[in-house]
């Protein structure tokens, strides 16, 4: 679960993601997702696993949010 802290820290460096493409993006929402069951993990590694898809999400270009959108649902749905 440290991976939570990792992301957050990273998405304060805009420098690092300035040229990430979608494979990158989806990379690190296929990492968080599953920390989003609160049945398998505690409510604070839920908390940062969603704290986590969001600023990733708001932080991704505009142009890879249509199609990060039905692939987040999907693996959503996987778990």
């Amino acid at each position: 679960g440290g991976f939570h802290f990792i992301f957050v820290g990273l998405v304060r460096l805009p420098k690092l993601y300035r040229n990430f493409n979608e494979a990158q993006y989806k990379f690190i929402f296929v990492i968080a997702l599953p920390y989003t069951d609160p049945s398998q993990f505690q409510h604070f590694a839920v908390y940062l696993a969603y704290h986590v898809i969001v600023m990733w999400f708001v932080k991704c270009r505009l142009m890879y949010r249509k199609q990060l959108v039905p692939f987040i649902i999907k693996v959503c749905l996987y778990f």
